[in-house]
């Protein structure tokens, strides 16, 4: 099983998971035959990459995410029809949001191994309705991890989806420029968390807390952070999970002006900033419940083979090597001990 670009997939290549419509309907089931027809197709979809199998002969192991594909494609479809009516009617429909809320902690609170570890098929035309649910279900694992009960991690829940809110009032054309923003355009887009605190405040039925997730998860413990240089005990615990989750996910992102860091990458800026921008405690819970080397990550290893990584939870990593004596065979790492990761190399 690899994860590959649609172009490097060669026709009589399986499917190895199902995939799932922006509205969250199956387009195409786990086991399909790859044909040029059906891979056309899928980039009008905007699938970049897919999870394959060489042939019918390759392991077929169940690869899970932790959510499903369906809840997160219809969890996506939410966030966008509601933050996209909030500009038009501002409002936001907190019924829906909640039931997004909810159908994610059920899934994130029923696997005990859950962890981040799967890579995003596709190419969002939005992103900041994507990044709001990766953000939601990145934080509820740290908050899992850092033992909130679940009245708490549904605060957390709602904040996180919400926080960037306040995106929704800055200029398209400021934030999908391409060249640097202009001091004055920077301060535009840092506006973006007053302006959703403002409005979720308002909100009853809605946690001030979760208003605060918006309003605070750009601050630093530093006080470099905005907009109020909030610094250490000042900002709150959810905004600190939150401000580590949002910058994994942005980091490990396509950007218009930037290519996206590896996880492993994003992990270790991560730590390399930690007390002093973010939270250690939380920079430890993220280190906990992301994977640093998701599925379909191929690997250099010591002894210099090459190995896809092709089941990875919070006790274990299972890679497939991918050339040599031992092609196709698997191997837990950790189990080796004198077969060491070198470096990720796609």
């Amino acid at each position: 099983m690899r994860y590959l670009a649609i172009d490097e997939i060669k026709d009589g290549m399986l499917l190895a998971k199902d995939l799932f419509s922006n509205e969250g309907k199956v387009l195409l089931a786990k086991g399909t035959k790859l044909t040029r027809a059906y891979l056309e197709r899928l980039k009008d979809f905007d699938f970049t990459h897919l999870y394959v199998l060489d042939s019918e002969n390759d392991d077929d192991r169940e690869i899970m995410g932790p959510v499903s594909e369906v809840t997160k494609a219809q969890a996506i479809k939410i966030v966008k029809d509601t933050l996209g009516k909030a500009l038009v009617v501002q409002n936001v429909d907190l019924k829906q949001m909640n039931m997004v809320a909810d159908i994610i902690l059920d899934e994130v609170l029923e696997n005990n191994d859950v962890i981040y570890n799967m890579l995003d098929l596709k190419e969002h035309d939005n992103y900041t309705y994507v990044h709001s649910v990766n953000v939601c279900i990145i934080s509820t694992i740290m908050g899992k991890h850092l033992g909130l009960p679940r009245d708490r991690l549904k605060e957390l829940a709602m904040g996180t989806l919400l926080h960037d809110l306040g995106m929704v009032y800055i200029d398209p054309e400021i934030l999908n420029k391409m060249t640097n923003l202009t001091p004055e355009e920077t301060k535009q887009v840092q506006d973006h968390a007053r302006l959703g605190f403002e409005r979720l405040r308002t909100y009853t039925g809605l946690s001030i807390l979760s208003a605060h997730v918006a309003y605070q998860h750009h601050e630093r413990e530093d006080g470099s952070g905005y907009p109020r240089g909030l610094k250490g005990d000042e900002i709150h615990l959810y905004a600190k999970i939150a401000a580590v989750a949002d910058s994994f996910d942005a980091m490990t992102s396509n950007k218009l002006y930037r290519e996206p860091l590896w996880s492993h990458e994003a992990i270790a800026e991560l730590k390399a900033n930690a007390p002093t921008k973010y939270d250690r405690k939380a920079v430890a819970a993220l280190s906990w419940s992301v994977a640093p080397y998701p599925v379909g990550s191929v690997l250099l290893l010591s002894t210099g083979e090459k190995a896809v990584v092709v089941n990875t939870n919070r006790r274990k990593t299972v890679v497939q090597f991918l050339e040599g004596k031992r092609k196709n065979q698997f191997l837990e790492l950790g189990k080796d001990a004198d077969l060491q990761i070198e470096k990720r190399l796609a």
